[in-house]
């Protein structure tokens, strides 16, 4: 799997790496769903106050997620974020 230049800038600006290594990690269990091996959509949902997130991934925005994982403390600075794997890249909606 590869990054871009987008969210390799994302990764240095807000240290998150760790966003990347858990998208990273689901990929081995996701590839073997046909629907998810050419694109996957995956959505981060952050609560400010409480400083806990919630990471979805799915085939599409209108489909329910094939994972769902709860940070229980992030610092992540904005309400969210999307994100796609695209071909065995992880990118941007920008960078699409």
């Amino acid at each position: 799997m590869y990054i871009t230049q987008g969210i390799n800038h994302l990764v240095a600006e807000n240290k998150c790496m760790w966003l990347v290594n858990a998208i990273f990690s689901y990929q081995p269990q996701l590839r073997k769903k046909p629907d998810l091996v050419e694109f996957q959509l995956w959505e981060l949902t952050v609560d400010l106050e409480k400083s806990t997130a919630v990471l979805t991934g799915k085939a599409d925005s209108n489909l329910e997620p094939s994972v769902e994982q709860h940070i229980e403390y992030t610092d992540y600075p904005e309400k969210g974020a999307k994100f796609y794997v695209c071909d065995d890249v992880l990118m941007l909606p920008e960078e699409y």
